[in-house]
This record gives structure tokens, sequence and C-alpha cells, in this order.
């Protein structure tokens, strides 16, 4: 993906102004796009920067990256936790109820930010194996960590990013 011909680059690991500054001057000499993730408040005295900004906060259903001015990036999240520890943000498809998601579509969709993101897709460690996936069983030190728990879920997930974000049909 580029933005202005320049290839974009998001950054996890933010922690403070000189993270901040080191990534600011790679960003500079090698002509990239890049969206840094906020910390603290401290970030938003420092958007001169950076192109943009993000947050990664998974265990929320919802959350926008903003200033007073700008409304940099928003996410949603389908549901976080890490295997063998307390479930933070329930999945939906738990009780197959997909409104506090479908809720959230909603307000990312309207909520004017520059960039909108889905935060853990598949992203098996944080137990988010979304879609096209089934659920999933983990074994600490086992020859095989992962075992089939469940069904598969379908695409419910897929089908509601594309009801709100999809292509525009044609008539």
């Amino acid at each position: 993906l580029k933005v202005n011909n320049k290839p974009m680059v998001w950054v996890y690991g933010s922690s403070n102004l000189t993270f901040a500054q080191k990534w600011n001057s790679i960003r500079i000499n090698k002509g990239l796009y890049i969206i840094q993730k906020e910390w603290g408040s401290e970030w938003k005295s420092n958007t001169n920067i950076e192109d943009s900004w993000h947050q990664y906060a998974p265990a929320g259903r919802y959350g926008i990256t903003q200033t007073t001015t700008k409304k940099y990036s928003s996410f949603v999240s389908p549901g976080f936790y890490r295997y063998h520890s307390c479930e933070r943000l329930k999945r939906c498809d738990h009780n197959n109820d997909y409104t506090d998601f479908e809720n959230a579509l909603i307000q990312m969709k309207n909520d004017g930010a520059e960039w909108h993101t889905i935060q853990t897709w598949n992203e098996w460690e944080e137990c988010s194996g979304i879609e096209p996936s089934v659920e999933m069983n983990h074994i600490e030190g086992g020859t095989s960590p992962f075992t089939i728990k469940g069904v598969p879920y379908g695409t419910k997930y897929i089908d509601l990013i594309a009801k709100y974000f999809g292509p525009t049909p044609v008539e």
C-alpha cells in the first residue's frame, strides 16, 4: 500500500518521543509514509513528526486515535484474549450475537478517521483465528499445540465488514 507514492509502514512499538523521532528520521531518509502507534498523551504534542497515528488496543471493541483537530485512525476488534489467560473482550461468535461488533463497525464507518482497521484478525496467539477458521484448542508443549475444537465460524465477520466497508453495488 502506498500513500502519495510512498510505501506505508505501520509501526507498533512506539513508546516514547525518542522512538518516534527515530522513526521520523527513517521516514524522511527513506521516503516512507509512517503510521506510528500512539503512546500515553505525549504523542499529541508531537504530531508533526509523523504522517499518521494509530492505537493497538484489541481488548476494546472500538477505539479512535485523534486530537482536537484531526482524526487519524480507528479500529474495531472481534475479540481478544491470550491463550491460558482471562478473556479480555468476549468474541461475538461465542453466543452467535454479533450486535456489538456490528455497532462498532457502524461507529467506525461514521467516525471520519483517515484509516480504519480490524485488530487481531487471525492472530492465533491472541485467540483471534476468526475467518475462515474453526475454534481451536491450544495445548502448551505438545507436539501438536493446536487441535480443532469446534465447527467452522463461517463468514459472519467478513459479511458484516463487507456490509459497511465493501464496494458500492452497481445498479
